[in-house]
């Protein structure tokens, strides 16, 4: 029981966000749109293998896939160039975490910087 308010919370706040694939603007190179698409892609494949690894009951893929992916998103907007080329590198989500996305720190102290900017 104590799960499904989690999972009302996840359902809750994933309400409302926008599905569209981020493009930021890359003010080296010209001002051109880099799409951050190639990163979503590959980061919805490693994380939908690690919930079937992971054990994830099937009804919760869905949250665990778009939690994670998002997060792949907002890196990808910091710092679209690397990103990208180390998340098409990635064969595994420890890979993808351990080498390509801000690390997270257990006080919520990345987060918080973060959320306090939005």
């Amino acid at each position: 029981m104590r799960n499904f308010g989690f999972v009302a919370m996840l359902l809750a706040a994933s309400c409302g966000q926008s599905k569209a694939p981020v493009t930021p603007i890359n003010p080296s190179d010209g001002g051109q749109a880099v799409s951050c698409e190639p990163a979503l892609a590959k980061a919805r494949v490693l994380y939908a293998q690690a919930a079937i690894d992971e054990g994830l009951a099937p009804n919760l893929h869905a949250d665990f896939i778009e939690a994670n992916t998002h997060m792949v998103m907002v890196d990808c907007q910091a710092s679209p160039d690397s990103l990208l080329a180390c998340v098409a590198a990635a064969t595994t989500v420890e890979a993808l975490e351990g080498s390509c996305l801000a690390p997270i720190d257990e006080a919520g102290e990345v987060e918080g910087r973060y959320f306090s900017t939005k």
